[in-house]
């Protein structure tokens, strides 16, 4: 009996993680003072499934966590930060996570 629970709870884990998506893929730019991102993540309902929290750090350091209540559009989550007194060469790196499963990450380095 505890082998047979123990399959039907894997089966339900792993349908979950099939049917939940992360994001796609995370744009940068940084220009201006200003990182731009874009996380590609399309949805049926923002308001259900969305990406719920975007961390960025700067050179390995958190340095501001974004919490989202409901995605942007069906398509994408796009946020516009100011990050004063980046130098060139320092490395921005964006973490974004769904409220369902999954996480995507990228970074750029400042030119």
């Amino acid at each position: 009996m505890k082998k047979l629970s123990l399959t039907i709870l894997a089966v339900i884990l792993a349908s979950q993680i099939v049917i939940a998506d992360p994001p796609k893929k995370v744009n940068l730019a940084y220009n201006n003072n200003v990182l731009s991102i874009e996380a590609i993540h399309p949805v049926k309902d923002v308001k259900t499934h969305y990406i719920d929290q975007i961390t960025i750090s700067v050179d390995g350091k958190d340095v501001k966590t974004i919490k989202v209540k409901q995605q942007s559009s069906t398509s994408s989550q796009v946020e516009q930060v100011s990050l004063p007194n980046i130098t060139k060469g320092v490395k921005i790196k964006v973490s974004c996570r769904c409220n369902e499963f999954g996480n995507k990450s990228n970074s750029i380095k400042v030119k």
